[in-house]
């Protein structure tokens, strides 16, 4: 209740902000289509104004002085993502539109978003405005640092059920037979079990996650995290999963730079019975270039103990640099990546295997409820000793790309699909195969 009465504040009370800057930066002559909804905006009758702006959209979306006013319009109606998309698209055309860029602090103040709020009145400082705008500006900021001091705890929880198909959901080979060659007995050919290839099957999912937020100080905060899903297959396949996973950490931000260190324990059912447990340690740093462009990076430690297979059990290393560029409705991450996976009962020790890659992610806001997103990840591993069956070390080449849409039906309502898709080319053709799946889902969350 107090997070509404905060967001009510700064819709409301900061409006100052906006209102000291038209009278010292009068905007461009407004075309008389847009005459109704600006004086619906001077005369305060918000939502009235962003219905009329509604029916505008087809002949004027793209314009800035529609878009500003349009923002406006969205912005003290409550409608939060519309004004958003609205005010960014204007920076996107025209950085120094200064009253967008005020406008979306106030915006990003209301989302709590106050590091990017505090940025951008940094900006507007810095072009040297008026005196009643800097001190509304000044007044902002401090308002800033006292919220962030006193921030209260958060919490979010999210509900998924999704349904879809996987052409092969055990990733297997599609071969039936392959060839063994043995020494003195020559090459044998050996009739793979149909539980040993390619399956595909429908299925179903059901996910809920719970996130809490707990600030510590205006620079530090810590945070868990408990996520639960089930799988269920439409084919009847021993391979219906349920998942369980716990995260507990810290993030601590000194200037430009933030820290986090993340502890996470994963346990992973089939069929009712415990196939393994996975406990991780991460940490993570990052850093701010600009106001577009973040780098980082990630190290993690997991280790896998399987309940049946203890000679499988396994520590795995990972290290990834990150580069990570946004402005405005666009976003994108390019993430190199080196791993070890190195088995604990060195009899196995042909499993071992180094790995390298690359990972990358586009995801961009098309319209105000609509975002898309894709992503293409490549990897490398190559075993360390011959396989004791095949007399040849193993080396597999990992492809998988993908593509999401998300729309946002209600505030709490959101609608998705995602396709998959994965290649993975191998010196053992045993270990060669192909997968497509196509994913519908539905998702409520609420804090």
């Amino acid at each position: 209740m107090r997070s509404c009465l905060f967001v009510l504040s700064v819709l409301l009370g900061v409006s100052s902000i906006q209102i000291a800057h038209a009278q010292s930066e009068q905007p461009p002559d407004i075309p008389a289509e847009l005459q109704p909804v600006s004086q619906l905006i001077a005369a305060g009758q918000y939502p009235q104004a962003f219905a009329q702006s509604q029916s505008l959209l087809d002949d004027w979306s793209g314009e800035p002085i529609f878009d500003y006013l349009y923002g406006l319009a969205a912005l003290n109606s409550g409608k939060l993502d519309q004004a958003r998309f609205a005010f960014e698209r204007i920076l996107i055309a025209q950085p120094n539109h200064h009253r967008a860029r005020l406008e979306l602090a106030r915006l990003q103040m209301a989302q709590g978003q106050w590091v990017h709020a505090n940025e951008n009145f940094s900006v507007v400082l810095s072009q040297q405005p008026p005196e009643a705008v800097r001190q509304n500006i000044q007044r902002m900021r401090a308002e800033l640092s006292r919220r962030a001091a006193s921030q209260q705890p958060q919490q979010q929880f999210q509900l998924s059920l999704s349904g879809g198909h996987d052409a092969n959901i055990n990733s297997a080979t599609s071969l039936r037979s392959i060839d063994l060659n043995f020494a003195g007995l020559g090459t044998l050919t050996a009739i793979l079990p149909e539980a040993s290839r390619a399956q595909a099957s429908g299925f179903s999912r059901l996910q809920a996650d719970a996130m809490w937020l707990i600030p510590h100080t205006q620079h530090r905060q810590w945070f868990a995290s408990v996520q639960a899903e089930h799988k269920q297959l439409v084919e009847d396949l021993p391979l219906d999963q349920t998942q369980l996973a716990v995260a507990a950490g810290v993030q601590q931000q000194f200037g430009l730079d933030q820290f986090q260190l993340l502890l996470q324990s994963q346990s992973i059912l089939r069929d009712g019975d415990r196939l393994l447990w996975s406990p991780a340690l991460s940490a993570q740093w990052q850093r701010r270039l600009s106001r577009h462009t973040r780098i980082g990076l990630n190290s993690r430690w997991s280790g896998i103990s399987y309940a049946e297979q203890p000679q499988l059990n396994l520590d795995f290393y990972q290290l990834a640099p990150q580069l990570n560029w946004q402005q405005g409705i666009h976003q994108w991450l390019l993430q190199p990546t080196v791993a070890m996976n190195r088995l604990r009962q060195r009899e196995r020790d042909h499993l071992d295997h180094d790995q390298w890659g690359i990972s990358t992610r586009y995801q961009v806001q098309a319209l105000p409820d609509w975002s898309l997103s894709a992503y293409a990840q490549w990897q490398q591993a190559d075993y360390a000793k011959q396989h004791p069956t095949f007399g040849q070390k193993r080396k597999d080449d990992y492809w998988h790309v993908g593509a999401e849409a998300r729309y946002q039906w209600r505030p709490d309502w959101q609608l998705w699909s995602e396709v998959r898709h994965t290649v993975q080319d191998s010196s053992l053709p045993l270990y060669e195969y192909d997968r497509t799946s196509l994913e519908l889902g539905v998702r409520y969350l609420w804090q």
